[in-house]
Formats: C-alpha cells, sequence, structure tokens
C-alpha cells in the first residue's frame, strides 16, 4: 500500500499499522490493473 514512508506524524498508529498489509486486487479490477501495470 502507498503511504506508509512520508508524513507519518499526521497518521493514528492504527492507520500506520493498516498501511503495513498487503492488499490484494479484487476480481473486478483485475482486467484493468492487467492493462494499467502490464509489465508486472
Amino acid at each position: 500500500k502507498a503511504g506508509k514512508s512520508h508524513l507519518m506524524r499526521g497518521k493514528s498508529a492504527r492507520r500506520l499499522r493498516r498501511l503495513e498489509k498487503h492488499d490484494m486486487v479484487d476480481k473486478s479490477d483485475q482486467k484493468r490493473m492487467k492493462r494499467l501495470i502490464p509489465y508486472l
């Protein structure tokens, strides 16, 4: 997830913990993501 590596003072501890976790792309968005990021 994006957003954990800067401006951390303004974010709550709960928010920072949630940003550490990896998320999966939802099935409905997979086709769109493959088109946006073709080289991964």
